[in-house]
């Protein structure tokens, strides 16, 4: 994928998390787009007996640990955006743990943090469009 514009400003951790993830086997594309995250991750996950491949898809937006806020473009993007919320990485660190570390929850059944445990930087940024409602089986 390579959608380009002019001097795009990447994050400064950028290029490692990229690194780091392709060295964990999965795919990076990185995409220059206003508003657009910065990422799409993919990664084959198994093979059907029919020999159709399944995989996962991640938008991925990369930030500064401390005091990196969303542009409004990207704000308007969220807003439009239909599928689960892009997840928000870093660090190495976060990259590591990916995507274990920040999957949602499929139902409400699904075990929740404790209470007194903050939730994760991307949970706390996007909670209010994480859906509730359990999908259909």
């Amino acid at each position: 994928m390579s959608l380009h514009r002019r001097n795009p400003r990447r994050d400064h951790a950028e290029l490692a998390i990229v690194q780091t993830l392709e060295a964990r086997g999965f795919h990076v594309d990185r995409v220059s787009a206003p508003g657009f995250p910065d990422l799409v991750v993919t990664r084959k996950t198994r093979m059907h007996p029919g020999g159709d491949v399944c995989g996962a898809v991640w938008f991925v937006e990369i930030k500064r640990p401390k005091g990196a806020r969303f542009t409004a473009k990207q704000i308007q993007w969220r807003s439009r955006w239909q599928g689960p919320p892009p997840i928000t990485l870093s660090t190495i660190e976060q990259a590591m743990a990916f995507p274990e570390a920040f999957e949602r929850p499929q139902s409400a059944d699904a075990v929740a943090a404790p209470e007194d445990e903050p939730a994760s930087p991307q949970f706390a940024q996007e909670s209010s469009s994480v859906s509730s409602q359990e999908p259909p089986t």
